[in-house]
């Protein structure tokens, strides 16, 4: 349905009275941008494939805006702009969707004196984020994304390349989460440096209270916290892998860091394997009065730092863990040790991949005591880490 522009701006006047539009780009608008100005609270936004050299501002409006045929064949392209690919910073909801792009070159958003957010940049919003893939973008903080005194559901996203620049309260060079309460979850974060003085090559968090399930973490770099870095939020991880992750600072995190007697982190049915910081190869640390809890995981090296229960020294048996495969193979000790009410908990029913979790791992030998009753119903109790073995 194609509306000008002066005449879709009559329409949302009227929103509540106008029937919510299809429009198409290129077909309708030739830029994405055009199409979000034209569009009212309760269109969708259809992009065709290709890759369109543009940065794009939601400007608070309630809208789907979705690619055609997925990441692989729809690129939003911020080389040379010198901003964010996208930004959610006018009071976006969760019915602002974006879905189904990948989001490059992208050079961050000032704000309070750094560039925040490569790929997406949300400030005081909370739109939902899904098939999105975040790559090659650099920022101060957040290369792929930064999410500052906001929510948003990231979903089913991909964060590969991106760089972070700065220290302190900045970094993440995946993603940024400051004063926030992030929803992320069946996303992978594979390579992403933290670089300089920053921390975090996956996750920089500060402040907020985030939530973090069905996540991979494989070779990110930071200064310190490889895989993540926790300064002061109280944060929930349930069935991430972490492998393959390098903190530069020898003993401080080669898996996760969290520091300052405000940080809290509860681990529930995770991985920590094989990520390194050149000396001690701590997969967990805690500085300053930081508190983390490890129930049901397996951590190398093991975990006496702190309260948790369940916790197993056991090489997991990954398919192939130097090239980042990190599905378990038969005879796992992950399959079927993980607390399926823990996961149960996340709203979720699949593993990384999609598959269905949980299932009985090792079939007729886990029929019976590891059943659990939850809710009325028998199931099998979870694998431990992203991906639940499909036997």
């Amino acid at each position: 349905m194609f509306r000008s522009i002066p005449s879709a701006t009559a329409l949302c006047v009227f929103a509540s009275v106008s029937l919510a539009a299809e429009i198409h780009v290129p077909d309708d608008y030739s830029t994405i941008q055009g199409a979000i100005t034209a569009s009212c609270d309760g269109d969708e936004i259809i992009v065709a494939d290709g890759t369109y050299y543009e940065s794009i501002d939601f400007k608070g409006k309630a809208i789907t805006l979705r690619s055609m045929n997925g990441p692989g064949y729809t690129i939003i392209d911020g080389e040379g702009l010198e901003s964010s690919v996208a930004v959610c910073t006018n009071g976006e909801t969760w019915d602002t969707v974006l879905d189904g792009f990948t989001l490059t070159n992208g050079t961050g958003t000032p704000y309070a004196g750094y560039r925040h957010g490569g790929g997406l940049f949300i400030h005081a919003a909370y739109p939902t984020v899904r098939n999105c893939v975040f790559e090659g973008n650099i920022a101060e903080a957040g290369g792929g994304v930064s999410v500052c005194m906001g929510l948003g559901l990231i979903a089913n996203c991909e964060f590969t390349g991106n760089e972070a620049t700065f220290g302190g309260e900045r970094g993440g060079g995946g993603l940024h989460s400051l004063a926030s309460s992030p929803v992320v979850y069946n996303c992978s974060f594979v390579g992403n440096l933290a670089s300089g003085p920053a921390s975090g090559g996956g996750i920089a968090l500060t402040a907020g209270y985030p939530s973090i399930a069905n996540c991979m973490f494989f070779g990110n770099e930071g200064t310190f916290g490889g895989g993540l870095r926790n300064n002061n939020s109280e944060a929930v991880i349930t069935n991430c892998t972490f492998a393959g992750n390098v903190s530069r600072n020898p003993d401080w995190g080669s898996g996760i860091l969290s520091y300052n007697s405000g940080a809290t982190v509860t681990i529930v049915n995770s991985v920590f394997w094989g990520n390194t910081d050149g000396v001690s190869g701590d997969q967990i640390v805690d500085e300053y009065g930081a508190e983390t809890t490890v129930l049901h995981s397996i951590v190398q090296g093991g975990w006496e730092d702190g309260p948790g229960e369940g916790v197993i020294d056991e090489d997991p048996l990954f398919v192939d863990p130097d090239g980042g495969d990190l599905r378990l193979l038969p005879g796992s000790p992950c399959i079927d040790k993980g607390d399926s009410m823990a996961f149960l908990e996340t709203g979720l029913d699949c593993d990384l991949e999609g598959n269905p979790r949980p299932v009985a791992g090792n079939q007729a030998n886990y029929l019976g005591p590891f059943l659990r009753r939850v809710r009325a119903n028998l199931i099998a109790d979870v694998d431990m880490g992203a991906y639940e073995f499909q036997p």
